[in-house]
């Protein structure tokens, strides 16, 4: 089923809305302290101008660091991907636009290519207690903020954990003098006419992409598994089986050993079984398997008769048998997809139910 570009915006929209903050104010708040635009004379930042940016970063000792922080040699940490280093020294032109960094890399260069003082408990402290107001640690909140939100659920954030970054990214920007007008940000429409709504979209798409990666690499070790699972039953079965049998024809009394030795071929056979039934329902998991009864009756009684004819509509499931039971024409649509659609139709408390009350899967608590 086809979801359009509206309703994913309105199923994401808290975590959207801090994708375009961390786009806009938290990364100015972070050029604004590389370059040392406020010209404090604690630290010296790196140049803005492009032509002398690149000039910077080509000094021996700077690309020397690069490439240490590319490799992770010298005692320095492997933070830097090739893409990072051509944005830094562009192969093709002598020039380097900062404007184009992400927040990751720009706070790898203000830690690793200007004189900033560090924060009371050094750089690799992710979590500056609440007493240091130095510029450093703000870049580290900076960069944990930023890591919040690309490594949260994008379709999870609610209105109460929204208010709480969107308060954290003001007093991080704010705390330091830098301005910005966040409250045009927090209530602008999510357009696509504005960039930064669009890079956001982008970064939740990354998002979405990689995890559908990670899901099918797991599904297909979880299939392998149960493969194997499946072959060492098949076969172990036979052969432990047969085996039993074979000494209970041969014993009519059998001694404390060989009943000891027959419990311990039928515990191997049990531990197989075991292992196959637990791989797969993991594996009906991960490929959006059909839900148990119980959720389609709880939803049949949730919902009234409008909010039902509603759904099917949208899962585009004709109603043509006035007999059939309402739960009966959800039995071959999986979990993801009623989940999706129920967001859609407001029923977040119903969803939060199933998830935690009930069996989504077969097999799944």
């Amino acid at each position: 089923m086809t979801l359009t570009i509206a309703a994913l915006v309105t199923v994401i929209q808290f975590w959207l809305r801090l994708a375009t903050f961390l786009h806009g104010p938290l990364k100015s708040f972070l050029l604004h302290v590389l370059h040392n635009l406020s010209n404090d004379p604690t630290y010296n930042g790196l140049p803005q101008d492009p032509q002398k940016l690149y000039l910077e970063l080509s000094t021996p000792a700077n690309r020397k660091t690069i490439n240490d922080l590319k490799n992770g040699k010298n005692g320095k940490k492997k933070v830097l991907q090739q893409d990072q280093v051509d944005a830094l020294l562009p192969p093709t032109v002598n020039a380097t636009d900062s404007s184009q960094f992400d927040v990751t890399l720009i706070c790898i260069l203000i830690i690793n290519f200007t004189d900033l003082p560090a924060p009371l408990k050094g750089w690799k402290n992710k979590n500056p207690p609440t007493t240091d107001l130095s510029i450093g640690a703000f870049v580290i909140r900076a960069r944990e903020w930023r890591n919040y939100i690309h490594h949260t659920d994008p379709d999870k954030i609610n209105q109460t954990e929204f208010n709480q970054k969107w308060t954290e990214g003001e007093q991080i920007i704010n705390n330091l003098g830098f301005t910005y007008d966040t409250t045009q940000l927090k209530t602008m429409p999510l357009d696509l006419k504005y960039e930064n709504v669009v890079k956001s979209m982008y970064l939740y798409l990354e998002r979405k992409q990689e995890t559908l990666s990670k899901q099918q690499t797991a599904l297909a070790d979880q299939q392998a598994s149960l493969s194997q699972d499946v072959t060492d039953l098949q076969i172990s079965t036979t052969q432990k089986i047969d085996d039993v049998a074979q000494q209970l024809s041969l014993h009519q009394n059998l001694s404390l050993e060989e009943i000891k030795s027959l419990t311990k071929r039928l515990e191997e056979i049990a531990n197989v079984q075991q292992r196959m039934c637990k791989n797969l329902p993991m594996m009906k998991h991960h490929s959006g398997s059909c839900c148990l009864d119980e959720v389609f009756e709880y939803i049949s009684q949730e919902l009234t008769e409008k909010e039902s004819k509603k759904l099917l509509k949208q899962l585009r499931i004709t109603d043509d048998d006035s007999q059939r039971r309402f739960s009966e024409s959800l039995e071959d649509i999986s979990w993801l997809d009623l989940k999706r659609e129920l967001q859609m139709m407001g029923k977040y408390e119903l969803v939060d139910h199933i998830i935690k009350k009930t069996l989504i899967t077969k097999g799944i608590n």
